[in-house]
């Protein structure tokens, strides 16, 4: 299945199923208190145009339970909530957990990770996977191989307050809240420190 995309989740529950030796090209965006839950054994493939998956809450329960794909081909996406404190730019090239823009002071979107492998994706910062500010994330099981950050290309917007260069987290880089129980990240490469996590 290929989408010009992103495929949107806006609000409800949903299930969206890659089965084995399938591959969804395209990019995911799940956001309005969206409860998704993403199983199966294929391939989801990014448009190389930012992160692959998108979680972006407001308050209002947004959550994805990642269970079993592989996720590959993301680049980053600039958070919506930007400031002179979010100097990263382009982050989390594989999942992205964020606040919708606005939102400063409440937990607002959540990630629980029980399989699956995030690989091959770059972005500026958490290459693999980004957990942004009050966000949650959960890794009960599952892969980080792979991914790493690297510099901006060309200069960033000004309004972007991106820095331009390569940071941590090639694998995972969370500024929200983490609550890892097993897993595995290697592999990975952050051009600062923290090529892991």
């Amino acid at each position: 299945y290929i989408t010009s995309g992103p495929l949107t989740f806006n609000g409800g529950t949903h299930t969206l199923t890659i089965n084995e030796g399938c591959t969804f090209t395209g990019d995911i965006l799940i956001k309005g208190g969206a409860q998704v839950t993403i199983n199966g054994k294929g391939t989801i493939r990014g448009t190389g145009q930012g992160s692959v998956i998108i979680v972006e809450g407001k308050a209002d329960g947004t959550k994805l339970t990642f269970d079993g794909p592989t996720v590959t081909g993301g680049t980053g996406s600039v958070i919506p909530s930007v400031s002179k404190w979010t100097i990263w730019g382009k982050v989390g090239g594989g999942i992205l957990v964020c606040r919708a823009k606005g939102n400063q002071n409440t937990k607002v979107a959540a990630l629980e990770f029980k399989s699956g492998t995030i690989q091959g994706n770059t972005a500026n910062a958490g290459a693999g996977i980004f957990i942004d500010y009050r966000c949650g994330f959960t890794m009960t099981g599952g892969s980080i191989l792979n991914n790493e950050t690297k510099a901006w290309e060309g200069t960033p917007p000004q309004e972007t307050f991106a820095d331009g260069k390569a940071h941590e987290g090639g694998g995972i880089f969370f500024w929200g809240n983490w609550n890892g129980k097993s897993g595995n990240a290697s592999s990975n490469y952050g051009h600062i420190t923290g090529g892991e996590i």
